[in-house]
């Protein structure tokens, strides 16, 4: 009895105990202190000031510099070289006319009067001819016959010397030419490719003597993809812009557009023309000589006319997007046209929601854009940020080169 009593007394004690411990963590526990939220820290940003500028669109493309005449030079006779130029030899250059190899002569000079001589032969026998013609007549005459016999009149005969004295002056002609032919000179300025015989040796009529090209034009054949070739509308006589990179820095040659080949590759289905620049192997103190094989970039300039904005190409953002800062330092995610761009720059045009976007922002646009340069992890519009003033500076000057177009050859 006295357990069951203990037990009746236990039962309520547990419960009241229970509840004020829940009345305790519910309600009686202190009240948590409240902390002020730690704001983002605002980003402090690169910018630059950029305005709107009209200037030509152009189209890119590389190729490799090659020589408009570039020929291989062969023996015309047989001979051994007694003779040959300081110039003659590989990388050598020469000007027009200049001998630059000899062959022995001895048997073509030989040859030569052996050949004068046959036509004096073929004179004397034709002279002899039209005499017995002659006598021949009068005879004809005297005997008072009407009809006279060809062969006795001897037109057989003259005509068989005329033929023979056409022969012996056709011999003569082909017995100076080959006098020439043992003196070689070319007729442009060149440069020696390949030097294939020497002081000596014994050439055969056909054998490769050199290989040489001409220094008056380089010819650069350029790929261009099927928008590229009708943005260009008719390239021919087009200007274009040759660059290549060296040590020294960039140099530039201007050329044209010579001609526009017929047909399309039928691998790469690419368009091609050929540019000429004129005297592009003649080293100056402005600039090197280009060499055959180089490989060159080529701006061909349109004839179109566009308002856009050169920016560097690192403030580009994926996929077309720049950002803008407004009068508030706000950031506006701008989406972009991309005219033309290079390794370093970018032509871009505002899409026309971008263009409304940024006019309501910004009183004025005809001061410029002032584009962020900088990296950042999260960008969104209406995201407030700190710029460096220092760092801001209009981007006239800025780059130098053009832009190059966007296309196939990038």
């Amino acid at each position: 009895m006295l357990g069951t009593k203990r037990n009746r007394l236990l039962f309520p004690i547990t419960i009241i105990v229970g509840v004020l411990v829940v009345w305790y963590l519910l309600v009686g526990r202190p009240e948590p202190e409240a902390r002020p939220l730690n704001a983002s820290p605002i980003p402090i940003v690169e910018a630059l000031l950029v305005k709107e500028t009209q200037m030509p669109l152009s189209v890119q493309s590389q190729g490799v510099v090659s020589a408009a005449t570039r020929i291989q030079v062969f023996a015309e006779v047989n001979g051994r070289v007694n003779s040959v130029s300081s110039n003659f030899q590989s990388g050598g250059t020469f000007e027009l006319g200049e001998q630059l190899l000899s062959i022995d002569d001895t048997d073509y000079v030989a040859a030569l009067s052996q050949a004068k001589a046959n036509v004096a032969d073929a004179e004397r026998a034709l002279a002899v001819e039209k005499g017995s013609a002659r006598q021949a007549q009068r005879e004809w005459r005297d005997l008072q016959s009407t009809e006279a016999n060809s062969l006795f009149l001897r037109k057989p005969q003259i005509a068989s010397a005329t033929a023979a004295l056409d022969a012996a002056k056709a011999a003569l002609v082909k017995a100076e030419a080959d006098l020439k032919r043992t003196k070689l000179t070319l007729p442009f300025d060149g440069r020696i490719l390949r030097q294939e015989a020497d002081l000596g040796e014994y050439v055969l009529t056909g054998s490769l003597i050199a290989e040489v090209f001409a220094l008056d034009s380089a010819e650069i054949r350029l790929p261009l993809s099927t928008d590229q070739y009708y943005k260009l509308g008719d390239p021919v006589g087009a200007q274009v812009i040759v660059s290549s990179a060296g040590a020294g820095g960039d140099f530039t040659w201007t050329g044209v557009i010579d001609r526009v080949e017929s047909d399309v590759d039928s691998v790469s289905r690419l368009h091609h023309v050929v540019a000429r620049l004129d005297n592009p192997f003649e080293h100056s103190d402005a600039r090197p000589a280009l060499a055959l094989g180089q490989y060159v970039e080529a701006s061909i300039q349109t004839k179109d006319i566009v308002k856009a904005y050169r920016i560097p190409r690192s403030a580009l953002r994926q996929p077309q997007d720049i950002w803008v800062l407004d009068t508030e330092n706000k950031l506006i995610v701008a989406e972009v046209e991309i005219v033309e761009r290079n390794q370093q720059a970018a032509l871009i045009r505002l899409t026309r929601a971008s263009e409304e976007k940024i006019n309501q922002q910004l009183d004025d646009m005809s001061g410029g854009l002032r584009v962020v340069l900088s990296d950042l992890s999260l960008a969104v519009s209406g995201m407030q940020a700190v710029v460096s003033d220092e760092l801001v500076q209009e981007a006239v000057g800025l780059f130098d080169r053009q832009p190059e177009s966007v296309g196939a050859t990038q």
